[in-house]
């Protein structure tokens, strides 16, 4: 089993990623329960679907279901996959809360054996040890770190967990980190995470959880994200990333006419007419 997780993070990307597996795949997902949202700001919208459908094939075996929230739950057809819609920011000082209270039961309930979480970062993110990661003379180097943390015996970890840690500290940013989470690959520009990423509580939390005994394996995918148009990031996480977010080779995208958009997009990210005239100062 696998659970995909986003992080809410620089140009929402894990955020528009899921979007684009959801409906690009609208087929084989659907919506099964709204998760509790309580730590996270409040968010009603309307039910989302392409824009070539009348209606949301992702809701339709739900007819009660009338609006999106927060936080909500979707699987694949065999129930093989869950991922996670995360729409709104956790409000700030309730981080720790939503792990221990939310995700690690799901994880737990769902008999989760991999998650793959979702993440993004600018240049200018403090929470990033950039002089540590900064390879501009590798030119294979690429714009998505991808890291790996196999789980072989939480009791194990959780044993020595203090020693496993080996927190370092860097004196260019001030920040702490460590390298003993994750084995990144060797073109990820990010090697190591530090104790202000929101991606060093969750895995503190799900390694020294000892009541996830199904938990064998945690991915992550962090993309390296410029202003502007942030859909195109989500398109290039997914066309190098998706098989191994899922998991599952069945699920790969590589070329852009495979992607279906939601009616939500439009207008927005770069899909909007482009202004081919002034009226009274404003571009119409």
């Amino acid at each position: 089993m696998t659970l995909v997780l986003p992080l809410v993070s620089t140009g929402n990307v894990p955020q528009l990623t899921v979007d684009l597996i959801l409906h690009s795949y609208n087929d084989d997902f659907n919506f099964i329960e709204d998760l509790d949202s309580k730590y996270l700001h409040p968010f009603v919208g309307p039910l989302d679907h392409t824009s070539t459908d009348t209606q949301s094939q992702l809701y339709s075996k739900q007819a009660g279901k009338t609006f999106s929230s927060a936080l909500e739950l979707f699987t694949n057809n065999d129930q093989s996959i869950y991922i996670i819609q995360q729409r709104t920011p956790i409000i700030q000082g309730y981080l720790n809360n939503y792990i221990q209270e939310l995700i690690i039961p799901l994880i737990s309930r769902l008999k989760i054996s991999t998650v793959s979480i979702l993440d993004s970062y600018g240049a200018f993110d403090n929470s990033i040890i950039t002089s540590l990661h900064n390879n501009s003379n590798n030119i294979n180097m690429s714009n998505i770190s991808i890291g790996t943390c196999d789980v072989n015996s939480i009791n194990t970890i959780v044993d020595n967990f203090d020693q496993s840690l080996n927190l370092k500290y860097d004196s260019n940013s001030t920040l702490h980190y460590t390298a003993q989470f994750y084995q990144f690959n060797e073109t990820s520009p990010i090697q190591e995470i530090s104790t202000n990423q929101a991606i060093f509580k969750l895995t503190y939390h799900l390694l020294n959880n000892i009541n996830i005994s199904s938990l064998n394996q945690i991915k992550y995918f962090n993309v390296l994200v410029h202003e502007g148009d942030n859909s195109l990031d989500a398109k290039y996480m997914i066309k190098n990333c998706l098989p191994h977010i899922m998991n599952n080779n069945k699920f790969a995208i590589t070329n852009d006419s495979q992607f279906k958009i939601p009616i939500s997009w439009m207008g927005v990210y770069g899909m909007g007419q482009v202004p081919s005239s002034i009226e009274e100062g404003i571009y119409i």
